[in-house]
């Protein structure tokens, strides 16, 4: 079973195997051990602030319980003034799009665990804040779901590359649990299809992966993709929805100079491919940054109603990255699409098989039928504000705890909703999705005027080309056309 730590608005992600020890979370693209680099290969992010030295014990474990109860109390002062407005929100969005709610948070101290009595309803559903906790560390757990009580399917995944193997989970078309952000591979899980999609999908993604640079724009309300191709000098429009895209600058090899903090070309290769965009969406415009080969880091990718990304592969990267897309299918053997450097492959396999394409392995561990995530929390100092919330799924009363910095997916049925926590000074409340084909904006930060600062995340953001990497080789020419090759090797139980 899967296991999700969420540690100060920090997620880790790892799969959990019966007798055996968990392995380490796969460090992000490019990152090393090295403290010191040379480039960073996304805009600068608002550093955290320094936490002051926590003295005592952390409490007991604890369960999350379906019951209210108060968290253990951490007394470090911050009372808001009378008549302050609410210190958080719970932003909820519904994945049809075009809904969204913000309820308020209203403690007395923010310092304190307390109870809460706030409800809001949207698209026909109610939903319950219960408590609050200012520093609460959350793992999730993966659980078998009895039937009729809900769950989704979910698939257990390794993908071995470089001598390394590395494991995640995916839920099948849910855009925050059905993609991953593997060192070496982005990989995404869609629902099944029949024949006739099957193809259509496979036209689609030989379009996608292909050499030339382009822009995906995916709808949220319906998850329709459409391929914006781009011209140079020309903006990229689409009609509906309607989108227009201007590239404003244009990296090759995007690094930023460590003494001046401004962007600079490293190359004149595609080695990291990144665009500052202005889009026009509604009546309104907004500036981005859109990462080709790390996506994961584009910043302004998404609004209310869709998500945009830049599609360039790498040709000859030290360290490729491939695109991978898996159909689920509940009985017959489950199609694989891959694109790597401007190449594309096919494949199929089972649960319990391995397939070779390059130098990338890829097995199914295994399918579930029906999951369902289980949480336990316990206070911690070094834990994030988290609120609890709770709805009805059914003839099921469940609930989640919601943290700062991580967003969290609620079904109800066939509806499904997306949470999160954020300051109310934060302002903008478009979507914070981490990671995935879409990639997502970073979460609202800042804390509420009165709350304790919150320890560093470990690691800081992740860099490029750190001290000890291999230099970069002079340009080449451009890659032959992409081959139609299915590159497949299968060997039965891994």
């Amino acid at each position: 079973m899967f296991r999700r730590k969420i540690l100060h608005g920090t997620v880790i992600v790892g799969i959990w195997l019966a007798g055996c020890r968990s392995p380490e979370a796969p460090a992000p693209p490019e990152a090393r051990k090295d403290p010191e680099t040379m480039k960073a290969s996304e805009p600068e992010l608002p550093p955290a602030s320094a936490s002051p030295k926590e003295e005592g014990k952390a409490p007991p474990p604890q369960e999350a319980r379906s019951t209210p109860g108060e968290e253990p109390k951490i007394t470090v002062g911050g009372v808001p003034p009378p008549g302050s407005p609410p210190a958080y929100l719970i932003h909820l969005e519904s994945a049809a799009g075009g809904k969204a709610l913000d309820i308020p948070v209203e403690v007395a101290d923010l310092t304190k665990a307390s109870q809460l009595e706030r409800a809001a309803e949207m698209s026909g559903m109610t939903f319950h804040l219960r408590q609050y906790s200012p520093r609460l560390l959350i793992d999730e757990k993966l659980a078998p779901c009895p039937p009729g009580q809900g769950g989704f399917p979910v698939l257990h995944i390794t993908l071995k590359a470089d001598k390394k193997d590395f494991d995640t989970w995916l839920v099948p078309g849910s855009r925050l649990l059905g993609q991953a952000y593997l060192p070496r591979a982005i990989v995404e899980c869609i629902p099944e299809r029949s024949p006739g999609e099957l193809d259509d999908t496979e036209k689609f993604l030989r379009q996608l992966y292909s050499y030339e640079a382009k822009f995906l724009l995916e709808e949220k309300k319906t998850g329709r993709r459409f391929i914006l191709p781009i011209v140079e000098g020309e903006p990229s429009r689409h009609a509906d929805p309607e989108y227009t895209v201007e590239i404003l600058h244009y990296y090759n090899s995007y690094a930023k100079d460590m003494k001046t903090g401004k962007p600079i070309d490293q190359d004149t290769r595609p080695l990291n491919p990144a665009v500052e965009v202005r889009i026009a969406h509604a009546g309104q415009s907004r500036t981005g940054w859109l990462f080709s080969r790390l996506p994961e880091f584009s910043q302004g990718a998404e609004d209310q109603d869709a998500i945009l990304r830049f599609v360039y592969p790498g040709i000859k990267h030290p360290h490729q990255r491939a695109a991978l897309t898996l159909v689920d299918a509940s009985s017959a053997p489950l199609k694989l699409y891959v694109g790597l450097a401007g190449k594309f492959f096919q494949a199929e396999l089972s649960p319990g098989e391995t397939t070779i394409v390059e130098e990338l392995s890829l097995k199914i561990a295994e399918r579930m039928d029906l999951a369902k995530i289980v949480q336990t929390t316990r206070a911690d100092p070094r834990g994030s504000p988290a609120v609890l919330i709770a709805w009805k799924n059914g003839d099921q009363i469940e609930e989640r705890w919601i943290p700062m910095g991580a967003q969290e997916e609620l079904r109800a049925g066939k509806e499904l909703f997306w949470a999160w926590l954020q300051s109310s000074a934060a302002g903008a409340h478009g979507s914070s999705l981490h990671g995935g084909i879409s990639g997502g904006a970073a979460a609202p930060g800042g804390m509420p005027a009165g709350h304790p600062p919150l320890p560093n995340a470990p690691g800081g953001q992740p860099r490029l080309l750190p001290k000890g990497h291999p230099p970069l080789n002079p340009p080449n020419s451009p890659p032959p056309p992409p081959e139609k090759s299915t590159g497949k090797s299968t060997e039965k139980g891994g």
